[in-house]
């Protein structure tokens, strides 16, 4: 199967909007005035993280429409959120989901929208996860069957494990101390450095780089690439 079935299987499915509006409730909101790090273990979702000052630290929650060909119960939105347990822990952010008690509740996914300080730790325990990242952050470290992610920003260290990675990362400033590690069975990444050296190694039966940089031992970024499949793009 191809990497982009796979993704379309694992990830799209479940997250398509479903024709028919029901009633939701209204989202569960957290305040985060000293809140950097986050920490996710849920089954299937969205998240958009930004570290954007001048604005709310603020964290909403709530229900996506179940997928398409699902016709929820009446009470289906307000069952998802009372799987949902959001606390704040010191400087983390910590969201965990209760497994779902019928096969119906099994379709839950959410939307997480936070802002949090910058520099922090974030680390997502996800089965389908689209994620939108768009700041500064210390680190990321993912754990997925599926995920598609966008970073308008900048990561020390980042770390994805997956069965299928679709990525696209811009770097607005180089530190030269980033890492980025991705072992997947299928990668599709395009990485945008602003032309600055990075060190690379690609470890995959089926391998495509096209990269604009050399690869120069010992720079960082420094980035490894490991998959059945390795499509990547780098600028």
């Amino acid at each position: 199967m191809s990497k982009a079935s796979l993704l379309s299987l694992v990830l799209v499915a479940p997250l398509l909007a479903a024709g028919t509006a029901h009633a939701k409730p209204a989202p569960k909101t957290l305040d985060l005035p000293s809140v950097s790090d986050v920490r996710i273990d849920s089954p299937a979702g969205e998240l958009k993280l930004t570290t954007t000052s001048g604005e709310p630290n603020r964290a909403t929650i709530e229900v996506r429409e179940p997928g398409s060909g699902v016709t929820p119960s009446d009470k289906y939105f307000e069952d998802c959120m009372a799987l949902v347990s959001a606390n704040v822990e010191g400087k983390a952010l910590v969201i965990s989901i209760a497994p779902a008690p019928s096969s119906e509740l099994a379709n839950c996914s959410f939307k997480i929208d936070a802002n949090v300080l910058p520099k922090g730790n974030v680390n997502i325990k996800q089965n389908a996860l689209e994620a939108t990242l768009d700041g500064d952050f210390g680190s990321v470290n993912t754990d997925t069957n599926a995920i598609r992610m966008q970073l308008d920003g900048h990561i020390t260290q980042l770390g994805m494990k997956s069965q299928a990675v679709d990525t696209d990362l811009a770097y607005k400033r180089i530190d030269q101390n980033e890492t980025i590690s991705i072992d997947s069975k299928a990668i599709n990444a395009a990485m945008d450095f602003g032309g600055a050296p990075i060190s690379y190694s690609v470890e995959g039966i089926a391998s495509a780089i096209d990269s604009e940089l050399p690869n120069t031992p010992g720079a960082k970024p420094s980035i490894k690439l490991k998959a059945v499949s390795v499509h990547a793009v780098i600028r």
